[in-house]
């Protein structure tokens, strides 16, 4: 599921240097794409809330769903940059406004689900399935400011914007949400030390309106010419390469 091409930015980076004062020529660019069936992603979204739990009517399943998913965007809003057709929200009523404003209540409280940390829970199984080789020492995790990069990598949250708009001529509604995270492979030395040998950009796409597929799409590029290659065949550069 993970054939990537590399993107032919090698050679224009040859000339320069990373801060070990290697050549950056062989810092190769992968990019990834995989669909994701968004019925799916969303089922697995309301497993998660409503796990354990029984109820006599749909109605009172319906309306503990949409409490747990509020109470959880009320908890993850803070953590996320959050932007509607280019404007910075940060107060949870206000951003349900704008939902319901153009929105019918049901792709309301869908967008509000989707506006959670728990619609990274499968990109993330992705990426370790495509990336992480533990037999190797090889790991993928967040970044974080406890890795052993130490001031090198800056912790991100993840960053959503959604866009609210009208086709023209025919003034359809469409409504796109994109989502932004970074994440890192790591090699875990033997004194459990950590170091990263690669970053991985993610980016998911969803269409709200017309539904069908999610797109997830992800870049990995080296950290370093000193990473170790995580491509299988593809040999560690030698000293002074």
């Amino acid at each position: 599921c993970c054939a990537g091409k590399e993107d032919g930015a090698a050679g224009a980076l040859a000339r320069k240097h990373c801060g070990c004062g290697r050549p950056r020529g062989h810092l190769l660019e992968s990019e990834f794409a995989v669909p994701m069936d968004i019925n799916a992603l969303l089922q697995d979204l309301q497993r998660s809330f409503l796990r354990g739990t029984r109820f006599t009517t749909a109605s009172e399943c319906s309306q503990y769903l949409w409490k747990r998913i509020w109470e959880q965007f009320l908890l993850d809003l803070p953590r996320q940059k959050l932007r509607i057709n280019g404007r910075a929200y940060t107060n949870p009523m206000e951003v349900l406004s704008v939902l319901r404003g153009a929105l019918t209540e049901e792709r309301t409280k869908m967008v509000v689900m989707l506006l959670q940390q728990g619609v990274l829970a499968v990109p993330y199984e992705v990426l370790v399935r495509c990336h992480s080789k533990q037999d190797a020492g090889l790991f993928v995790g967040e970044i974080n400011s406890h890795s052993g990069d130490g001031p090198r990598l800056k912790p991100e949250s993840a960053a959503i914007d959604i866009s609210i708009t009208r086709e023209v001529p025919t003034g359809s509604l469409r409504c796109a949400l994109c989502i932004k995270k970074g994440f890192r492979v790591f090699e875990l030395g033997p004194t459990s030390d950590d170091h990263t040998v690669a970053l991985l950009d993610m980016t998911l796409h969803v269409d709200i309106i017309k539904g069908g597929n999610a797109l997830m799409l992800w870049k990995w590029r080296r950290a370093c010419p000193h990473a170790r290659c995580i491509f299988p065949g593809e040999k560690t550069p030698e000293p002074g390469r």
